[in-house]
């Protein structure tokens, strides 16, 4: 069954579906104040939760952080106990922040561009894996090479 997605959330969706992480569920808050905050659950390895998690945390931690509210990643297991994530807003920076919807959204349109961040990183670091593992099996190859007698 295929349900609406909210709008509000609709182009933090495409992102995480577009960077190959499946969601499952989301929902873009409601009420005034925001009393049911915004989520998007997905389905990912978990390194990959880790790092959009540290990415999360880096930003709060900043002295100028992108995001005006708490976004935090948590795991959880469905009916059938297979794992997913769910990346939820917590509680705002500013209690002023819960009765500004536009702080809300501001943070939805920023999450798109962090998502897509954090898996340039991954991407980064797998290629960087893959060069060092290229290099340690081209060395390795070099110093059998000067064993082997010489004709």
């Amino acid at each position: 069954m295929t349900m609406a997605i909210d709008p509000k959330i609709l182009a933090l969706v495409r992102a995480f579906n577009a960077a190959g992480i499946a969601t499952r569920a989301s929902c873009q808050g409601h009420g005034f104040p925001i009393n049911r905050e915004p989520y998007v659950v997905f389905n990912a390895s978990e390194r990959l939760a880790a790092m959009l998690s540290k990415v999360l945390r880096d930003d709060a931690e900043s002295a100028n952080p992108r995001l005006r509210w708490g976004w935090t990643v948590v795991a959880g297991f469905d009916d059938t106990h297979r794992r997913f994530y769910r990346l939820t807003a917590e509680n705002p920076q500013r209690a002023a922040h819960r009765w500004g919807r536009h702080w809300l959204d501001s943070d939805i349109a920023a999450l798109g561009s962090i998502v897509t961040s954090a898996l340039d990183q991954r991407h980064e670091a797998a290629e960087q894996g893959r060069q060092t593992r290229a290099s340690e099996i081209h060395v390795a190859r070099d110093a059998s090479d000067d064993r082997r007698p010489r004709k």
